[in-house]
């Protein structure tokens, strides 16, 4: 009989001086199953998953401010990043990563920017090249790695700017629509300050952060007679006959020449889905998950869920 089994170093002092080793597994046990755990070479290693965990957290969702502009807003105790494997690991310096709009930022003891990469970099037994070197991120609700290569910002030390892999990244939902299948919206408004009259011409499909005629009385008569009148919804959102047009907080609608469709209903969402899409207007990329559209995968990376591959 033989038997192979993994090797854990656990230094006994703090390493001053990297050789090849620059990560290191601390745990392979799983309290829960009861099992070890050692395939390391799945995917899902080390990677963290978006639900709710017991200690307040905080993640971007789309909100619209006072002038009706779309802005990303945090938002406590909604999803949060948590660890779902047994396996756990300490990757080099223990520092957590920020991903946001292409750039990346390290994060020590809570502090955004605790480090620059110039620094970071120094103690890596490895050469950096600007451009080719990649940046490597692990998510449990996405199979592959998202992969981009990196170069320090000349002009911030503290920032690196990605140039991401489009074939790593989550590939946007195809959504069918009156003007044919389409993966990508054109627009995120709150449809309660924003007249959309301006953009029919371009047959748009926008995201909108707000109902539009909530009201039970759409398409009825209201009052008494000889009073009665028709409900008559804002003048925005009519379909040109006329008719008032109804859609929901976080639908996808869609103008099709003489009335507006719902291509993408919300409120029908199955959990056991996720739903991609781009908005072309900023080139930024959500999902739709657990009843809400977040960054599909801006945010923080915990220590063991990020690597640079040079």
């Amino acid at each position: 009989m033989s038997f192979t089994t993994p090797i854990f170093i656990s230094p006994p002092v703090k390493v001053k001086r990297l050789g090849v080793i620059t990560n290191i597994i601390t745990s392979i046990f799983n309290e829960k199953a009861g099992t070890i755990d050692l395939d390391l070479s799945r995917p899902a290693i080390q990677a963290w998953d978006d639900q709710p965990r017991a200690r307040n957290s905080s993640i971007d969702i789309l909100k619209t401010d006072s002038d009706g502009n779309v802005v990303t807003e945090q938002q406590d105790e909604a999803i949060a990043k948590y660890d779902v494997d047994s396996v756990l690991g300490t990757a080099h310096d223990n520092y957590d990563l920020l991903v946001m709009n292409g750039t990346a930022k390290l994060i020590g003891k809570g502090v955004v920017g605790a480090e620059t990469w110039t620094g970071f970099i120094k103690s890596m037994p490895f050469d950096f090249s600007g451009g080719v070197t990649q940046l490597k991120l692990q998510r449990t609700d996405y199979t592959n790695e998202l992969t981009g290569t990196v170069q320090i910002n000349p002009t911030n030390e503290y920032e690196l700017t990605i140039n991401w892999d489009e074939d790593s990244l989550p590939t946007d939902t195809v959504i069918n629509g009156p003007n044919g299948n389409r993966s990508k919206i054109d627009y995120i408004i709150n449809p309660q300050k924003t007249n959309p009259q301006s953009l029919l011409s371009e047959s748009p499909r926008i995201l909108i952060l707000g109902d539009i005629n909530p009201s039970e009385n759409v398409g009825q008569d209201v009052g008494e007679t000889p009073d009665n009148y028709r409900y008559d919804g804002p003048d925005a959102w009519k379909n040109l006959d006329g008719t008032d047009f109804v859609a929901g907080e976080n639908d996808i609608v869609e103008w099709d020449g003489s009335r507006w469709t719902v291509v993408f209903d919300a409120s029908e969402y199955e959990d056991s889905t996720i739903t991609y899409t781009t908005n072309l207007n900023t080139g930024i990329q959500y999902k739709f998950i657990d009843g809400q559209w977040i960054l599909s995968y801006d945010g923080e990376y915990p220590n063991g869920t990020w690597r640079l591959d040079f």
